[in-house]
């Protein structure tokens, strides 16, 4: 199968796709971190690591369940160019941001998607909150992302050039995504699994795939077993035992899947308001919408409601709850002036997402009606190519949500690689929505400023804790004696915690040793602690939005102190 060359004018319109996504990943570092400098939460350990692996060149991995290898190494790369900093460190995730939509952009190029439509797919992956809460934030999750879409670049190129090169390349490419999430093993899984399904048309490389497939997965278990890599993977176990229950397994793979579709619209919502008005502005469109398969959205808005539910009763929260994005609340406030009260806000949140998964899910169910089985996948006007590479899109996605299930990694971070699927989806069964450019670009505009003028005001608790750890470093107290919270905690104390911990005593909550209990000096923005037995205040740090409270451990108190 040759691989046709894409015509001059056709690079030139490419060319001004990529500028566009250039220019929004260029206004997003001038509008929310030209002055980043602190880390918060997780990335202080990842940040701490690359440190050591820059100074040290030395990979350290220990007390890690999640090896960040394809995290460190772009960092050490960075690193290595502009010089050690956590501004450098954060430049690093702007460049993987940045290259992660590209890959997203070909990638949809490649399943015989449009050109238009591949440029709003691949910005719908940029503007989320979660997309714009990643790019001001040194976490995994941009990297591993970048590795599977690269991957899947390569795999999809062997399928329409059927050169084998692109499948070993792909297999590295994966086998580096897994060492830096393990949930990224859905890869090769998905394409062990693919090949199974379609060995009659790949009987002449079947050896090749077969083998491109199952590298990854014994590099991954050579590491394993050769690395002193700890985790705790006992709850994992038990949800895996659990699981051997039909009962269960059926139970939760329903509400997994409902929730994951929840989150999913939240990731896709431009795609989905531009479907919406689409809908509202033509009857045709509307109809294809809710009246082509009534039977089918009456089943889905059952189960998206019914899900929606459940998730309530066991989180207590309504959904999408956003826990590591931004709150309900910062959304719902437009300069300062409440627009909406939070639950009013959660609600119809709710009633939207809830709403687009429910469309997604009819349009699921549409491959599974028993009249289209043998027409499976298959797609009008398409060559062989293109059918074979949107199957294999279609069973990696189901394969990522499947491996999120039974390894328990059901949380908003780990679900977003869906959105790639998704995303995909919704392109391949809405395209009119082609029809809407002019509609399109105002609707991306205006939700892109609004979450970029949410994600700007991300955390000033946590930049002010950093602060004023600085400030009594600055003074001469040792890092070791300072409570900072976990993002100060990991980047100064990773290792110098657990030494002090591990013949103390205590009561331990989980991720205990974020909180340092035995620390001399605690950083709060909370008041309240000035009524502890055991603190006195030691110095505040103030600014525009909040106050932080350092509080010195009284010399006769001895025992351990919560405070977060």
């Amino acid at each position: 199968m040759k691989k046709k060359t894409i015509p001059n004018n056709s690079r030139q319109k490419i060319f001004i796709d990529i500028f566009i996504i250039f220019l929004f990943i260029l206004g997003s570092y001038f509008i929310i971190s030209s002055k980043y400098n602190f880390v918060n939460g997780d990335e202080g350990t990842y940040a701490f690591k690359t440190k050591i692996l820059y100074e040290n060149h030395e990979l350290d991995l220990k007390n890690q369940a999640a090896l960040s290898i394809g995290q460190l190494v772009i960092g050490y790369v960075f690193s290595t160019i502009f010089g050690y900093s956590l501004k450098t460190l954060h430049r690093s995730v702007y460049f993987t941001v940045f290259f992660c939509i590209i890959s997203f952009y070909f990638l949809l190029l490649q399943t015989g998607i449009e050109r238009y439509l591949a440029l709003i797919g691949s910005l719908s992956l940029f503007i989320n909150p979660l997309t714009l809460r990643f790019i001001d934030w040194y976490i995994t999750e941009p990297f591993f992302l970048l590795y599977i879409l690269i991957a899947l670049n390569l795999y999809v190129a062997a399928l329409k050039s059927s050169k084998v090169g692109y499948l070993y390349l792909g297999s590295v490419f994966t086998t580096i995504a897994i060492f830096t999430r393990q949930h990224s093993i859905f890869l090769p899984i998905a394409l062990i699994a693919f090949l199974m399904i379609k060995r009659q048309q790949f009987k002449d490389y079947f050896y090749h795939f077969f083998l491109s497939s199952v590298i990854p997965l014994i590099a991954t278990a050579t590491f394993y077993l050769l690395s002193t890599t700890q985790g705790d993977y006992a709850i994992r176990l038990q949800h895996l035992k659990r699981l051997t229950n039909p009962l269960y397994l059926s139970l939760t793979l329903l509400k997994d899947l409902l929730y994951s579709l929840h989150y999913s619209v939240l990731y896709t919502l431009p795609l989905l308001m531009i479907i919406l008005i689409g809908a509202l502005i033509k009857k045709d469109y509307l109809k294809d919408l809710f009246l082509k398969r009534p039977f089918l959205l009456a089943i889905s808005i059952s189960c998206t409601s019914l899900g929606t539910i459940i998730v309530f009763f066991q989180f207590k929260k309504l959904m999408p709850y956003l826990p590591n994005i931004f709150s309900i609340g910062n959304i719902t406030s437009l300069f300062g002036i409440k627009i909406l009260k939070n639950k009013t806000a959660s609600v119809l949140l709710t009633i939207f997402t809830a709403f687009g998964a429910a469309l997604i899910l009819s349009r699921i169910f549409e491959y599974f009606h028993w009249k289209k089985l043998k027409k499976f996948f298959t797609e009008k006007n398409q060559t062989e190519a293109t059918i074979l590479i949107r199957h294999f899109m279609y069973i990696s996605g189901i394969f990522y949500f499947l491996t999120s299930v039974i390894l328990l990694l059901l949380y908003d971070r780990y679900i977003f690689p869906l959105a790639i699927f998704v995303i995909f989806f919704i392109l391949i069964k809405f395209s009119w929505i082609t029809n809407f450019k002019k509609t399109g670009l105002i609707i991306f505009l205006i939700i892109y400023s609004i979450f970029i003028v949410k994600i700007k005001n991300r955390c000033p608790r946590a930049e002010n804790l950093w602060d004023a750890g600085n400030l009594l470093i600055s003074k001469g107290i040792n890092p070791k004696e300072i409570n900072g919270g976990s993002g100060f905690g990991f980047y100064h104390n990773f290792y110098s915690v657990r030494k002090i911990y591990k013949n103390v005593k205590i009561k331990r909550p989980i991720n205990w040793h974020k909180f340092h209990p035995m620390a001399n000096f605690f950083l709060s923005s909370k008041s309240k602690f000035k009524k502890h037995p055991g603190l006195e205040i030691f110095d505040t740090v103030k600014n525009e939005k909040n106050t932080i409270y350092i509080y010195k451990r009284k010399p006769n108190y001895q025992k351990p102190i919560w405070i977060h």
